[in-house]
C-alpha cells in the first residue's frame, strides 16, 4: 500500500492518506474473506477501499457488495485491484462500480473530478436524453453566462431536490458538459462551470428532447401559462400563426387543472379553443416577454414536419449567442 499511496501523490493528491480501516466489527467476516478494507481520503474525499485478497467476484457480487458496505459504513466504496481484464474492466464501468488498480488507473464516479483513466477505460456514457431535470440543468448553464453552480444553489435555483440537482450536475459533468473544481473552507464543495460556448450547445443538442408530455384543449388557458408552440414561433419570426391560442405550462401546475379539458374533438374545432402544452419541467424558469424559452421551443416543434416551420425555427436559434450549425 505504501507503493500505491506513493504513485497517488505523484498523479492524483499531494495529500492522500491511506490507513487501515479500524472498524472492523462493523464489517462482517464473510466481507473480510474477500477483501482486506482501508481508509483513504483522496481530494478531500473520504471513502472506503476494498482490497481484493482473493479471486475477483462477479460484477454482480461486486455491486451488491458495494452497495452492502457502503450502508454499514456510510461511506463510499472502492475497489483495489492489482489489475483487470479489458472485458471486467468494461463490465464494471458500465455498472458504475468504483474501483482504482494499482497503477493509480481509477474510475469514482463519487468524486467527480480529476481522477485518470485510462483510454480503454473511459466511461462510455450512454447516450441517451437527459432525464427532465438534467435538462433543466442543462437550460440553466446555458441562459447565463459564466455562472459558477454547486449543488445546493442548483437546487434552490430550479426548485428541485439536492438529490435531483446532484444527479443532474453528474450527469452534465459524465458528458463533459461542464467542469468541476473543489472549493471552500474545507475542500469539499463542488463549483461547476458549463465548457465554452458554442460547444456547450453543440455537443448538448444530441441529448435534449422535447419538453412536451402532453397536449389538451382548455376552455381557459391558466394565468400562469406562456406562449408556445407555432403561435410563440410566430411571436418570433415571420411566419404566419395558427388561429387557436397555444400556451405551455408545467406539469406540476397542471395537476389541479383537469377539470378544465375539453375533449370533444368538434367543439374544440368549432370554437377553436386553446392548445395547451403539459411540459416535464416548468417553463416559467427560462420564459422570455410571456414566451417559453427559445430552445425548449425549438424541442417542442423539431418533429413538425413543415419546411416553413424549419426554416422559421433556424432563424430564431440563429439569433442566439449560443448557436452554432
Amino acid at each position: 500500500m505504501q507503493l500505491f499511496e506513493k504513485k497517488l501523490r505523484q498523479t492524483i493528491d499531494e495529500q492522500v492518506q491511506i490507513k487501515p480501516w479500524k472498524e472492523s466489527e462493523k464489517i462482517p467476516l464473510y466481507f473480510l474473506e474477500f477483501y482486506k478494507m482501508y481508509e483513504i481520503t483522496l481530494l478531500s474525499v473520504t471513502f472506503l477501499l476494498a482490497k481484493e485478497v482473493r479471486s475477483p467476484a462477479s460484477t454482480n457480487a461486486l455491486k451488491k457488495h458495494a452497495i452492502r458496505l457502503c450502508s454499514l459504513t456510510d461511506l463510499p466504496v472502492a475497489f483495489l485491484f492489482k489489475s483487470l481484464s479489458r472485458y471486467r474492466m468494461q463490465s464494471m464501468l458500465s455498472n458504475r462500480i468504483p474501483f482504482m488498480l494499482e497503477d493509480a488507473q481509477m474510475f469514482l464516479p463519487f468524486l467527480g473530478i480529476n481522477v485518470k483513466q485510462p483510454k480503454e477505460c473511459i466511461q462510455k456514457v450512454e447516450k441517451g436524453k437527459f432525464s427532465p431535470s438534467t435538462q433543466l440543468a442543462y437550460l440553466y448553464f446555458l441562459y447565463r453566462e459564466n455562472v459558477e453552480m454547486n449543488v445546493t444553489r442548483l437546487a434552490k435555483e430550479l426548485n428541485v431536490t439536492t438529490m435531483t440537482a446532484s444527479r443532474a450536475l453528474q450527469h452534465l459533468y459524465e458528458v463533459e458538459l461542464v467542469q468541476c473544481r473543489i472549493s471552500g473552507k474545507t475542500g469539499r464543495s463542488k463549483e461547476y462551470r458549463k465548457i465554452e460556448d458554442p460547444q456547450f450547445f453543440k455537443r448538448g443538442k444530441e441529448f435534449l428532447c422535447s419538453p412536451v408530455k402532453q397536449i389538451v384543449n382548455v376552455r381557459h388557458v391558466p394565468d400562469t401559462s406562456l406562449l408556445a408552440g407555432l403561435e410563440a414561433l410566430a411571436q418570433l419570426t415571420m411566419i404566419n400563426g395558427p388561429e387557436y391560442s397555444i400556451r405551455a405550462i408545467g406539469q406540476n401546475q397542471f395537476s389541479y387543472m383537469q377539470e378544465t379539458i375539453v375533449r370533444d374533438e368538434a367543439m374544440v374545432k368549432d370554437m377553436k379553443l386553446a392548445e395547451l402544452q403539459i411540459w416535464a419541467y416548468d417553463p416559467l424558469l427560462f420564459s422570455v416577454d410571456g414566451h417559453v424559452d427559445p430552445l425548449s421551443l425549438y424541442l417542442s416543434l423539431m418533429d413538425v414536419k413543415d419546411e416553413r416551420v424549419d426554416i422559421a425555427l433556424e432563424d430564431m436559434l440563429r439569433r442566439q449567442r449560443w448557436y452554432t450549425d
